[in-house]
């Protein structure tokens, strides 16, 4: 696994979010990371090239995202090995849209679905409502 641009809460905004990416290795996420960077976003990205994440992986994190790409089976014990893993929020980028596909990732773990292609400002909105969310409860 290859881990790029690592983060430290010290260094960034109170509001700045800390974005991971789990990419399955299926695509480059490289386009995503720069577009949210460019957006203020601080991002991590480690290339999972058929292993698991390492847990120390999900530490200083506003949210993960997790491209499953065509991923089912596989996909889906990576979705609960992240959820029991970390409690922040989970979001995954597949490009299956069967409708059982994103009802068992939902059940395995994720916080919310997204099929690809993807606008980059619906992107951002879903990221934007689910770090909302997760830090109303971190308040309360």
């Amino acid at each position: 696994m290859k881990s790029v641009n690592n983060f430290r809460r010290s260094s960034l905004n109170k509001d700045t979010i800390r974005v991971l990416i789990l990419d399955s290795g299926q695509y480059k996420n490289e386009t995503i990371q720069e577009t949210l960077e460019s957006r203020g976003f601080q991002v991590r990205l480690v290339k999972l090239n058929g292993k698991d994440p390492e847990p120390g992986v999900y530490r200083d994190t506003d949210i993960i995202i997790f491209d499953a790409g065509n991923l089912t089976t596989d996909g889906y014990r990576r979705c609960t090995t992240i959820r029991q893993s970390s409690p922040s929020p989970l979001l995954v980028l597949s490009t299956l849209s069967q409708p059982n596909v994103i009802a068992n990732m939902l059940d395995c773990g994720a916080d919310d679905f997204i099929t690809k292609p993807v606008s980059f400002e619906i992107l951002i909105a879903h990221i934007h409502k689910l770090t909302r969310r997760a830090r109303s409860f971190k308040k309360a």
